[in-house]
């Protein structure tokens, strides 16, 4: 009788634990009812649907992107530069997209630059590629007609004229669209290892252009 007692306790006192469930379309096992909204908010309302939270099986709504990915959506927030996007009140991607828009980036720090690009030796004639860099040098090995490929947009650029090893008279034909001060562009140094130093404001149609020469 006495194990029988012992028994019958044991029994009664031994909890039953049954996994909780997310409301709004979740399936559970039974135990406490827990609302992905409000009990987790970070979700997201847009992210919640059907699954148990043991398992995470829910799936994402149509607020994320076509890849139904939060990576997706934040690289869909970069990419179009929509500050509308608000997928249902999600605090991180809207904190994303309230950032600086691309079309007009603020900076807090320095800004700086990759690499200077490289184009080489001169030759006879070059094609400078601004697409490729604000920043890019040439080395002048012969007298040199230049040819320019427009940066995307208005920018402030600079071409590094390192003369060769020799002290060989070189010179420079620039295009057309490069505008001196008084119209007069600059002699560049035919001094061996020197370097000259060109900078551009471009406006989109020309190239205002001042010269620092004979670095060495």
């Amino acid at each position: 009788m006495k194990r029988l007692f012992i028994i019958l306790i044991l029994l009664f006192a031994v909890p039953v634990f049954a996994g909780p469930s997310i409301s709004g379309g979740g399936t559970g096992g039974g135990g406490t009812t827990l609302s992905c909204t409000t009990d987790f908010p970070v979700l997201g309302s847009g992210q919640c649907g059907t699954g148990t939270l043991g398992t995470a099986a829910y799936t994402a709504s149509t607020a994320y992107d076509a890849a139904g990915t939060a990576a997706g959506k934040i690289a869909s927030t970069i990419s179009d530069n929509d500050l509308t996007h608000s997928p249902d009140g999600n605090s991180v991607f809207d904190a994303l997209a309230l950032k600086s828009p691309l079309s007009s980036p603020s900076f807090t720090n320095q800004v700086t630059f990759d690499e200077v690009v490289s184009n080489g030796n001169s030759g006879a004639s070059k094609t400078i590629d601004w697409t490729a860099g604000n920043k890019q040098s040439i080395t002048t090995t012969g007298n040199c007609t230049l040819t320019f490929t427009a940066p995307a947009a208005p920018a402030s650029i600079q071409l590094i004229i390192t003369h060769e090893a020799s002290a060989t008279t070189y010179t420079y034909s620039w295009p057309a669209t490069v505008k001196w001060p008084g119209g007069v562009a600059i002699t560049n140094t035919n001094t061996s290892g020197a370097v000259d130093i060109v900078s551009f404001l471009y406006d989109g149609t020309n190239y205002y252009a001042t010269g620092l020469v004979n670095f060495f």
